[in-house]
């Protein structure tokens, strides 16, 4: 089965339902959120925001955007100076990697979702020790916040990864990439959690947010890549259907 050729595809779909699924959950079960939150809470949170294990994982998921985004820049100069014939693909590459970093890690969850939200952290409630109310999913909160709790955006860096799953072609890669993405992002996801800065939803959304926007991006930059894709695939089938057509009328005339 070919899953990457249309908006309605087997990614898509998955994603759609996803999204459905963990709302659902959320809004018909808030406390979920607390209850995950106070397994790592007993007075103190399981691991420091200042601690040398959060702060790494913090740096770690940073460095992933800038450094995909960084090796293509300089490969795209490399291919510039070589005038390599892989150099327009290099940078639709590179403005599709750019693009999922400005409009899914930077504008969606950095600003939009965090100031449409303002979603106190885990921390801030009075839950585990702070002031403040706590926000079940999707709930807006009338008091400003600098930075909220909804969505992660390190854990969207650490998904940030996902991006090549879409446009490498080669199946054991993709599904090392596919692997990879996850693993890192569920520690990043956990220390964030275990640390009193996010709630497990903040945390599942800002990776379903990140695939998404993936994906969408992908369509946009390689609609042209996709649609050959299946044209080819439509002329295989054709062609196939034909060879089938004509045994069987071979095998009428012989009979």
């Amino acid at each position: 089965m070919r899953s990457f050729h249309g908006l309605f595809s087997v990614p898509f779909f998955l994603l759609l339902v996803s999204f459905a699924v963990i709302a659902a959950v959320f809004c018909l079960f808030p406390g979920l959120d607390l209850w995950c939150s106070a397994l790592f809470y007993d007075g103190r949170w399981l691991y420091s925001p200042d601690g040398t294990f959060v702060k790494a994982l913090r740096i770690v998921a940073v460095c992933i955007p800038a450094l995909l985004i960084g090796i293509l820049f300089l490969k795209c100069c490399l291919d510039l100076i070589l005038k390599r014939s892989s150099f327009k693909v290099s940078v639709k590459c590179l403005y599709y990697l750019l693009f999922i970093a400005l409009i899914g890690v930077i504008f969606t969850i950095k600003f939009f979702l965090k100031l449409f939200f303002n979603r106190a952290r885990p921390f801030q409630i009075q839950e585990f020790g702070g002031s403040m109310d706590f926000n079940a999913l999707f709930d807006i909160n009338d008091v400003y916040l600098l930075d909220s709790s909804f969505s992660s955006t390190h854990v969207a860096c650490a998904f940030f990864l996902i991006a090549l799953a879409f446009i490498i072609n080669n199946k054991v890669w993709k599904k090392i990439i596919v692997v990879s993405t996850v693993a890192i992002g569920s520690i990043v996801g956990f220390s964030r959690i275990a640390s009193g800065m996010h709630f497990l939803s903040d945390v599942l959304f800002s990776g379903l947010f990140i695939c998404a926007i993936s994906y969408l991006s992908y369509l946009i930059f390689y609609s042209d890549a996709r649609i050959a894709r299946g044209k080819e695939a439509f002329r295989g089938n054709f062609s196939k259907a034909k060879r089938i057509l004509r045994r069987g009328g071979a095998r009428n005339r012989d009979s």
